[in-house]
């Protein structure tokens, strides 16, 4: 029972779990151990005449027995250690996670090629032996397998990459051949040449020989481009037969000959447009030869119109649109004397704007007419004179009326025609102070009236004759002004007042006088609005609020503190 249980812990005890961090401590400790084993082997030899229960006692008191690990010699004697240096479990869990991960990225886009699926069996059951060996604690074998295996996955990637860009070309491939078979029999040989060498490629792309199937699928390119000029020579030639019977209006064989071509080239937007437009061709060359002969007539507005209906018809005749143009020019220039005699004709009425209206409509029509910048110019600084010449007058007989604001006005429209001139800007200036005195003016008379309203006769008195000192001595009193004026004249003069005390109370007039203590006195107060106070040691104050006004009977005005404070 003993012996049982020792060979089951001896078993457990073959499983080694290395400590990399502990690598020069373990050194120490297993040559310690080795030194120690051959000392307790003498003394093992010494002590085999001693009894049995001695021998056991010696053993289990040295520590010896099942705690003891024997080197196995061999390539598996120094587990953890590849050419002296250390292989952990975590190391190789790491590299086989990197593994595991590139295989589930690669089984995502591996499709259903024989190569491809041929490749991940190989990497898969190169992963699975990796596994066993790692289980079998085998951490340096099981390390060198998945790193063949991530150099597997690697190749593999290159392979997917190669698979994917042969895949591209062989599409492209097969979209050109579907597209220039109609071609074929402008360059027959080429084009059997580029279906061989497509049909080499898809056997090589077959069998997983992607970088020479991509090689065969641009040669076979390569020849359905040679497919391709020739069919383009042809077409060119057979567009040119299309502009022949296009110029001829020969709508039969314009369109039989632009059909021939979509059937080469289904995508030729010229071959559809010129098949559209031979639809109406007998009508468009018709319409073309009358504007001509209209034209010809000198009928040129019938001629205009009957361009402007065949460019309707088709918009890309160049002999519709050359001929819109060419008649509209002609039109504008025989329109261009008409403007020149309006404008020598509104010159001689003095008619300015008129004039220079009309000659820059004939310069804007024929900008390299010679004479015309010229005559312009010459129009524009006439009419130029002439309005100074106008606004100085209308300024001059403003200002002789009075009317400063318009003579202003009009001193200012001088200067904006002439900038600089000295009688303008003197004018303006007058003109200017004349309007502020006149602005001033009013606003004194205005704010003199509201000081009279209020009862403030002595600062209303005061504004009116500031509003009169500046004046203008054209400029006659209104109604209002003059009732004002006499208001203030009756209110100048002071009005006597009778104050009755106790004479033992201070009484004063703000902002006028202190009258001091009394028992009755008089003063004379100019008309306006007071305050009263009166003041008394121990009493509280007094204040009272007198209207003074001039003819009118005030009365006793009793000022006595009386409440003690």
């Amino acid at each position: 029972m003993s012996m049982g249980n020792k060979a089951e812990g001896s078993k457990r005890r073959k499983i080694i779990h290395w400590n990399p961090d502990g690598d020069s401590r373990r050194d120490k400790s297993q040559t310690k151990k080795q030194g120690n084993s051959l000392v307790f082997g003498i003394a093992v030899v010494l002590l085999l005449i001693l009894s049995l229960a001695g021998i056991y006692g010696a053993r289990k008191y040295l520590g010896l027995g099942g705690e003891v690990i024997t080197p196995v010699v061999g390539p598996s004697s120094s587990p953890g250690y590849e050419n002296g240096k250390f292989v952990s479990r975590e190391r190789v869990d790491r590299m086989r996670a990197a593994v595991r991960l590139g295989i589930s990225e690669i089984r995502k886009i591996t499709d259903d090629h024989p190569r491809l699926i041929e490749n991940l069996v190989i990497i898969e059951t190169a992963f699975d032996e990796g596994n066993r060996q790692l289980a079998s604690t085998a951490y340096r074998e099981a390390l060198a397998k998945f790193e063949e295996v991530r150099e597997l996955v690697e190749e593999m990637r290159e392979t997917i990459t190669e698979k994917e860009k042969a895949k591209e070309v062989y599409d492209e491939f097969l979209a050109a051949v579907e597209k220039d078979e109609g071609m074929r029999i402008h360059a027959p040989y080429e084009y059997e040449k580029a279906v061989a060498y497509g049909n080499e490629g898809t056997g090589r792309f077959e069998n997983g020989e992607f970088i020479a199937s991509i090689s065969d699928f641009e040669q076979a390119m390569t020849e359905l481009k040679e497919v391709e000029i020739a069919a383009e020579l042809f077409i060119a030639e057979k567009e040119i037969e299309g502009k022949i019977a296009f110029s001829k209006g020969e709508k039969a064989i314009s369109k039989q000959i632009f059909s021939e071509i979509l059937t080469l080239q289904p995508d030729n937007e010229l071959a559809k447009r010129n098949l559209e437009r031979a639809l109406n061709i007998d009508i468009l060359v018709s319409l073309l030869k009358k504007a001509k002969k209209q034209e010809n007539d000198g009928d040129l507005e019938g001629a205009l119109i009957t361009y402007e209906k065949a460019f309707k018809i088709d918009t890309r005749s160049a002999r519709a649109q050359q001929g819109v143009t060419r008649v509209r020019r002609n039109i504008e220039k025989n329109n261009f004397d008409n403007f020149v005699s309006a404008a020598k004709a509104a010159e001689e009425k003095e008619d300015w704007d008129a004039a220079i209206t009309t000659l820059e409509a004939a310069t804007k029509m024929f900008p390299d007419k010679e004479g015309f910048a010229e005559d312009l110019a010459r129009v524009r600084e006439v009419a130029r004179l002439a309005k100074v010449k106008d606004a100085r007058s209308r300024a001059l007989a403003f200002e002789n009326d009075y009317e400063w604001i318009a003579a202003r006005d009009s001193f200012i429209e001088v200067l904006e025609l002439d900038r600089g001139n000295k009688e303008a800007t003197d004018g303006l200036l007058r003109t200017g102070n004349l309007v502020r005195v006149l602005l001033r003016y009013n606003q004194l008379l205005e704010q003199a009236q509201e000081l009279a309203n209020q009862g403030e006769f002595q600062k209303s008195i005061r504004v009116f004759n500031e509003g009169m000192s500046i004046k203008p001595s054209y400029l006659p009193l209104e109604e209002a002004s003059l009732n004002l004026q006499n208001m203030l004249r009756e209110q100048s003069k002071p009005v006597p007042v009778n104050f009755v005390s106790d004479g033992k109370t201070w009484v004063s007039i703000a902002g006028f006088e202190m009258l001091g203590r009394f028992e009755q006195k008089t003063a004379r107060i100019y008309p306006g609005n007071y305050k009263v106070r009166g003041r008394r040691k121990g009493y509280r104050d007094i204040l009272l609020e007198i209207r003074v006004r001039s003819g009118r009977d005030f009365g006793l005005v009793k000022v006595i503190c009386f409440q003690r404070s």
